[in-house]
């Protein structure tokens, strides 16, 4: 049940374009949230389950009940298999949303909905109102405000980084 807290980040999280990157071995699958915003308001999401209860992961940027959610069944299953890499994308200016594991694209629709924020904190390893703590280990959490490439996260995943242009959060968890 250990889990980040980052007070208020999300008052300038990014909104319209955005990649989020981990690495994460999972134990279980369960209700759990790998990051979530500290406060749960349906039109308002920035959090993923990978996975849920269900299997299946899912990615949520923006109002969830028109178009900002995407969902997933990975074809393994995610417990188990050792350390993974996880890069969740949504453009406005794209028209899209992504899900890519180990640099490679393993899902996507069109549609998303921008993320309007708050003054709310980012949880890392938890949806703490619901406590709903993620089961594994994280490590080298990055959030930018760009709608990241195939490319551009293949080049990266492999890499700590240091201070780069549109990275707005890196947590390394070393």
């Amino acid at each position: 049940n250990d889990y980040v807290s980052v007070p208020g980040f999300l008052s300038h999280a990014p909104s319209t374009e955005v990649t989020v990157e981990f690495w994460q071995i999972v134990n279980a699958v369960k209700n759990q949230n790998t990051f979530a915003s500290s406060v749960f308001i349906s039109t308002n999401v920035f959090s993923c389950h990978v996975p849920y209860s269900d299997g299946h992961v899912y990615w949520d940027f923006g109002d969830i009940s028109i178009g900002g959610r995407l969902s997933y069944a990975p074809p393994v299953s995610l417990v188990g298999a050792g350390w993974q890499h996880f890069a969740l994308v949504a453009s406005q200016g794209g028209n899209y949303m992504r899900i890519y594991r180990n640099g490679v694209l393993e899902a996507q629709k069109s549609g998303m909905t921008p993320f309007p924020g708050g003054n709310f904190d980012l949880d890392i390893g938890a949806f703490v109102p619901f406590s709903q703590y993620f089961g594994g280990q994280l490590d080298e959490l990055r959030i930018w405000n760009v709608a990241r490439s195939q490319a551009q996260i293949q080049a990266n995943m492999n890499r700590s980084l240091s201070p780069q242009t549109n990275l707005v959060g890196y947590w390394r968890f070393d």
